[in-house]
């Protein structure tokens, strides 16, 4: 879980947007903790994304 959420953060700051939030739902789905995700700026340039609201729906 930890690697997807690693990769999640490079690619979202390489701007591959998909990318960056297929790892980042596969590191959720894997037991990434959602309280991390939403503190760690490493996923500010997802927060913007309908498919970052859509997982934050799914967490809360």
């Amino acid at each position: 879980m930890f690697v997807f959420s690693a990769m999640a953060t490079a690619y979202a700051a390489l701007g591959e947007h998909k990318t960056a939030m297929d790892a980042l739902k596969k590191a959720v789905e894997l037991g990434y903790p959602w309280h991390i995700v939403v503190l760690d700026p490493g996923y500010n340039e997802l927060r913007k994304l309908p498919d970052y609201e859509e997982l934050s729906k799914r967490e809360k």
